[in-house]
C-alpha cells in the first residue's frame, strides 16, 4: 500500500511540472489519432492504427510547420509529444478492440 502512495505521489508532482503547451500537443494527437481510428474502423476501412498515427504525426508536423512560418521554431519536442499522444489512444484503441472481438469469437 505504501508502495502506491509513492508511486501515485510521484507521479502527481512530475505531472505539474508538464509544461501546459505539451500538453495540449498531447491532447491534440490524441484526439486526432482517436477520431481518424473510430472512422476508419466504423467505415470499413484497412489498418486503423497505422492511420491513426499518421494522422496524428501530420497533424503535429503541420502545426511546428505553422510555428515556423511565423516566425517561431520547428520544435521536434512538441512534435514528439503529438506523435506520443497519437500512438497512445491509437495502441489503447487496438488493444480494446482485439480484446472485445477476442470474447466475441470464443462465444
Amino acid at each position: 500500500m505504501k508502495l502506491i502512495f509513492i508511486i501515485l505521489f510521484s507521479l502527481s508532482m512530475s505531472a505539474q511540472m508538464i509544461e501546459p503547451d505539451k500538453t495540449l500537443h498531447l491532447l491534440a494527437g490524441g484526439l486526432t489519432s482517436a477520431l481518424t481510428y473510430h472512422l476508419i474502423e466504423n467505415n470499413g476501412g484497412e489498418r486503423p492504427l497505422l492511420w491513426s498515427i499518421v494522422s496524428a504525426t501530420s497533424i503535429g508536423i503541420v502545426k511546428e510547420s505553422f510555428d515556423l512560418a511565423r516566425g517561431g521554431k520547428f520544435d521536434f519536442k512538441d512534435l514528439g509529444v503529438t506523435v506520443l499522444g497519437g500512438v497512445t489512444i491509437s495502441v489503447s484503441f487496438e488493444i480494446t478492440n482485439k480484446r472485445k472481438y477476442k470474447r466475441w469469437d470464443n462465444l
